[in-house]
């Protein structure tokens, strides 16, 4: 008899399913069902932070018609996203890049 190797469980956006996908709460809720791995979409906005959100244009999670790269990302110690990013998940994943 042949043995299968295991499956892996990715929770992709994190429990999307659940929770607005690419977000903290998204991949807290993978976390705690027990995924093996989480994966998140990331874009760099024009003022070069890593943003995570599935398209590279802001329509289908936003409502607002954009392109990711061309736009700002609000302070990291914004309460909420604003501008074209406002409709996201007030715990949506932003990281600053360093020049190098």
């Amino acid at each position: 008899m042949h043995h299968a190797e295991a499956v892996e469980i990715i929770a992709h956006r994190g429990a999307s399913h659940d929770a607005p996908e690419d977000t903290l709460a998204a991949v807290s809720l993978g976390w705690k069902r027990n995924a093996d791995a989480v994966e998140v979409d990331v874009y760099l906005s024009e003022d070069k932070q890593i943003v995570a959100i599935h398209d590279k244009n802001t329509k289908r999670s936003t409502g607002h018609d954009g392109l990711v790269k061309e736009m700002t990302w609000p302070a990291p110690h914004s309460p909420r996203p604003a501008g074209p990013f406002r409709h996201l998940d007030e715990k949506a994943i932003s990281f600053q890049v360093e020049e190098a």
